[in-house]
């Protein structure tokens, strides 16, 4: 195969940063998907110093037209897209009392819904090549529900939990696998502006980003080209099924 194209959304920090420098490092061509070039900034200078290729793209992906208008260039200019990475999310600890209408519906848009297109569209250019690897960034919240992130969290990520299985089982024929990745705490960004504590996890710490990464990379690589449908979890033994 040539070099795959790989997009990786919420690429500018935290784990979205991380998997786009291991991709990039192991040859693939990375399309970072942020609000804005700057924010991709250090993520590139990341690849690069790998030796990897990367570029930019802006993009408010709680705009579906945006989300659209990013699908159709990459489809201009590559003509196919191999790895999609839906790493990108919001989160906070509100509880249930303070969540509004307003609050729920963008939860579950930028979650969810826009997860859901963003695969749609990359299987439109996976099916025709008969090859392709979707990874979506869930949580451990979506499989035991919120223990410190809001109930609009939780519900947004085990949607996406289920929705990976449907895509799963629509893709198989076509060579394309669909897994998630359910990481309990880690070390980002996120997690220590929300105060999300680390103890009581059975390893003694959080996941550092680039542990999290190698488990999307895995199920990005041919060497899980048997495996779909599946939730890796990565939480140290905070959830054990």
């Amino acid at each position: 195969m040539k070099q795959r194209i790989a997009l990786v959304t919420g690429a500018g920090g935290g784990i979205g940063q991380a998997v786009a420098v291991e991709l990039a490092a192991a040859g693939d061509l990375v399309l970072l998907a942020c609000r804005s070039e700057d924010r991709a900034a250090q993520t590139l200078q990341g690849i690069q110093a790998a030796g990897g290729s990367g570029r930019c793209l802006a993009c408010d992906l709680a705009d579906l037209r945006q989300v659209q208008a990013m699908m159709d260039s990459i489809t201009h200019t590559y003509g196919r897209l191999d790895v999609l990475v839906n790493n990108a999310g919001i989160s906070n600890t509100h509880t249930i009392d303070q969540i509004t209408e307003d609050e729920w519906d963008h939860m579950l848009s930028v979650n969810l819904k826009t997860p859901f297109f963003l695969c749609r569209y990359a299987l439109g250019l996976m099916r025709p090549q008969r090859y392709g690897r979707i990874v979506n960034l869930s949580s451990i919240a979506g499989e035991r529900g919120a223990f410190f992130s809001g109930a609009h969290y939780a519900a947004s990520k085990g949607g996406l939990l289920a929705l990976t299985k449907s895509l799963a089982l629509h893709a198989a024929a076509d060579g394309i696998t669909v897994n998630a990745v359910s990481p309990g705490t880690a070390n980002t960004p996120m997690a220590r502006a929300e105060g999300i504590p680390s103890d009581g996890i059975p390893l003694g710490r959080a996941a550092t980003p680039e542990e999290v990464a190698h488990a999307v990379c895995f199920l990005a690589s041919d060497a899980a080209g048997y495996i779909t449908g599946h939730t890796l979890d990565v939480n140290g033994g905070q959830f054990m099924r």
